[in-house]
């Protein structure tokens, strides 16, 4: 249960988000007002934080880490925000590799959104500019770069999301998390493909794509190791059909909102 000084620190957070970033604002203000709540957590280890998705009970739930600073909640508040708004939920009735690529693009995207965000933090922010830089150089110096050069924020998501791709130690953080749980699901149910098409539609800024479906079928995109693919194929083999309870599924599809 959220206390009044969790409360308290919540609000200020929020407070210094509005002066600092009018992108992360209004992420945050979207996901407000359709519908997610805010809170701080003390059990969560090394994660960040994470979001439970909407359910009958209301709207989504944004968890942060409690144990971590202000400066890097600021920019991650934006990110999960953003994952609190996004259409597409991971599902135990998806394909292993299905859920895989799902995983993967609403987090580079979350995360391209938590870049644009850190960027206007650099002089109003600075120490939540250093904190997001020092989690993500790469991401936050791609997008640095080509907003500077092109002073177009979609370029510079779109950038932002291809370095993602690029930290192989970030793809495989997802991957393993998905995997794992998928496994743990054992069963599976008919769920309609996931194409490049229908995940180029999770990357957008001000109602249009920023992310074509072509990069997302491309080899950088799409890559699976051979331990991978013999791992996702000995998981598929052996789930079952599913008759798993929208509990469960709400509960597996939590797990991935990292």
């Amino acid at each position: 249960m959220t206390n009044a000084a969790d409360e308290q620190r919540m609000q200020n957070l929020v407070d210094r988000l509005e002066r600092a970033s009018e992108f992360g604002a209004k992420t945050v203000e979207a996901a407000l007002k359709n519908g997610a709540e805010v809170v701080l957590s003390d059990g969560l280890g090394k994660a960040e934080g994470g979001v439970i998705p909407a359910g009958k009970n209301g709207g989504a739930k944004i968890v942060l880490n409690a144990a971590m600073p202000d400066a890097r909640l600021m920019t991650v508040l934006v990110r999960l925000s953003r994952t609190a708004r996004q259409t597409e939920n991971i599902s135990a009735q998806m394909s292993v590799r299905d859920a895989v690529m799902t995983a993967r693009a609403k987090t580079a995207d979350a995360v391209a959104h938590e870049a644009a965000a850190a960027y206007e933090m650099r002089s109003t922010e600075p120490e939540a500019y250093q904190a997001f830089f020092n989690k993500n150089m790469k991401v936050a110096g791609c997008y640095f770069y080509t907003r500077h050069e092109s002073g177009n924020v979609a370029k510079a998501m779109n950038r932002a999301v291809e370095a993602w791709y690029d930290c192989p130690e970030k793809v495989a953080a997802v991957d393993e998390s998905v995997i794992t749980h998928m496994a743990a699901a054992a069963e599976k149910g008919a769920s309609p493909a996931m194409n490049p098409e229908r995940l180029a539609k999770i990357f957008t800024h001000d109602g249009a794509p920023y992310v074509s479906a072509a990069f997302l079928k491309s080899e950088k995109a799409c890559f699976l190791s051979d331990s991978q693919k013999d791992r996702i194929g000995n998981i598929e083999k052996f789930r079952r059909p599913s008759n798993l309870t929208n509990a469960v599924k709400a509960s597996l599809n939590a797990r991935f909102e990292r």
